[in-house]
């Protein structure tokens, strides 16, 4: 967990957007031999027109950490993303599967949606280079800490790892309207 790292340089500026989703990727389903290879993210995109940020795991997309832009395009993924036939036992994952439901299916919602390489804002907690937490990533996200019960023993381990011993503390560093900031002691 590296808290120095700016969010808005290293993810959601339209340079980091533009410079780190992955284009003409499968959109992977399930397990790694139930893949559709034929749908795959958008071999170009119009940064203004991405909405949602997001990360992809070895199995599928991930939702365990996503950026949402305030537009009209978010408001109404986010009302059908919550349609009753969209959250029932077919789609068990809840949000997660209701977003990837609606990218297999859609163009336009791939359109928006921006799929950011894992490690950049989802680390797992254990997973090898492609998934696993190293040093001076940006944030590890517990997935499925629940079963096993171990968030406790999770969040203390990498609490522990935090590169930056500042304090927050508002600041205007990022304009009018976008406050706080870790500030050295």
């Amino acid at each position: 967990m590296t808290p120095t790292v700016d969010i808005i340089e290293s993810i959601i500026s339209p340079h980091a957007i533009s410079t780190n989703i992955l284009r003409n990727t499968p959109l992977l389903e399930g397990s790694e031999d139930e893949h559709p290879p034929y749908i795959r993210t958008p071999t170009s995109y119009r940064v203004e027109d991405v909405d949602i940020l997001i990360t992809q795991d070895q199995n599928d997309i991930n939702a365990g950490v996503i950026f949402f832009r305030r537009s009209a395009f978010t408001r109404y993924l986010l009302e059908i993303m919550t349609d009753s036939r969209l959250m029932t036992r077919e789609h068990g994952g809840a949000e997660q599967d209701s977003i990837k439901h609606l990218m297999h299916e859609h163009l336009l919602v791939r359109k928006h949606v921006g799929i950011y390489p894992q490690r950049k804002f989802n680390a797992y907690v254990d997973g090898g280079e492609d998934r696993g937490w190293r040093d001076g990533d940006w944030l590890v996200h517990f997935a499925g800490c629940w079963v096993e019960h171990v968030c406790k023993e999770h969040f203390n381990e990498f609490w522990d790892k935090r590169t930056f011993e500042g304090t927050w503390r508002p600041d205007d560093s990022h304009g009018k309207g976008l406050e706080g900031g870790l500030v050295g002691e």
